[in-house]
């Protein structure tokens, strides 16, 4: 505690180049100073400084003790990403796609996204409508851009996190998950498998681990994943056997899990060959978006690029497709 108009003056910063710690964590302090008009400060003004720095605790994001699980990321050790493997990869990531019409939604019932995906992606998930433009947003112009960009693009791991987020939309819409979604969520992880160790780790988690098996390599860990959200695609509806079979996203985890990959197309087929009842006509719904940017939203991705994973040919009842894998 100090008196007076002036407690020192700040020389300003005198590390000129500084370096990232190899292993320890950003730590951010921040210092609160108090000025009291009138000299000292009376017993009312300690307790409103102490009430408003509980209240800036209270309004972060989580709290508790360091040990418990929600500082998983804190107290997990730092992964190094390598440099470029080849002159073709970007300067910096692929940014993240405006919402068609650049309307950011802070009324109505919003999506309350959950999941590890970056801080921006969740920020513009939280200002999305609960409608299915939005899942169209988040699958199709964010997802698919960024897996189609591939490891060059620098998004292959936040992509994975699109359309986590978008299968929650779907989820919450319809009460069940949507195939495409799953199956874009195993493509990511099969090209994370070829690419810098950190786009694993992005996708993952720092502290996923193999059930049963700790010392599981983390790109075993990802394909293992992969074959796993494949089937979970297949048996909510997935059904271009001749997509799955050739899609170049899927290279790796047809050559790594040759057998899982065989057994799973087989049984594939075994599903799709049991009648299944004709889809309804779909019924109209309310956008949500401004109607002059409701077209170019609806036809995003009507003509895919070699590997892109888009049009995937027969979906869910619930969900008739357009070109390009895009929701009509």
């Amino acid at each position: 505690m100090s008196r007076g108009s002036e407690h020192d003056i700040w020389p300003g910063l005198t590390v000129t180049n500084p370096k990232r710690n190899s292993s320890e964590h950003i730590t951010v302090t921040v210092v609160l100073y108090n000025a009291i008009v009138g000299g000292v400060p009376s017993v009312d003004d300690v307790k409103a400084a102490i009430d408003d720095m509980e209240q800036l605790y209270a309004a972060c994001s989580t709290s508790g003790q360091r040990a418990e699980w929600q500082f998983a990321d804190v107290n997990a050790p730092l992964y190094s990403q390598p440099p470029p493997s080849n002159s073709t990869a970007p300067t910096a990531p692929l940014a993240l796609p405006p919402v068609p019409g650049g309307m950011v939604f802070t009324v109505g019932t919003t999506f309350k996204p959950q999941g590890r995906a970056p801080e921006e992606l969740v920020l513009r998930a939280s200002q999305l409508p609960l409608n299915r433009n939005s899942f169209t947003y988040l699958h199709d112009t964010v997802g698919l851009a960024w897996l189609q960009a591939g490891i060059a693009g620098g998004r292959v791991a936040d992509a994975f996190h699109a359309f986590y987020l978008s299968n929650n939309i779907w989820v919450e819409l319809h009460g069940e998950p949507n195939n495409v979604a799953l199956y874009n969520m195993a493509c990511c992880l099969s090209v994370a498998a070829d690419g810098p160790p950190a786009v694993v780790n992005d996708i993952l988690g720092p502290v996923a681990t193999a059930e049963g098996n700790p010392q599981k390599k983390r790109v075993d860990l990802a394909l293992d994943a992969a074959v796993k959200y494949l089937r979970m695609s297949c048996a909510t509806g997935y059904s271009n056997h001749q997509h799955m079979a050739t899609d170049p996203d899927l290279n790796r985890l047809r050559a790594s899990r040759q057998q899982a990959f065989a057994a799973l197309y087989q049984q594939f087929m075994t599903w799709n060959q049991q009648p299944t009842p004709s889809a309804p006509t779909p019924v109209a719904f309310s956008t949500g978006f401004p109607a002059a940017s409701a077209p170019a939203l609806l036809t995003q991705g009507a003509a895919p690029t070699a590997g892109a994973c888009a049009g995937f040919g027969a979906a869910p009842a619930s969900a008739p497709m357009g070109g390009g894998g895009g929701f009509a």
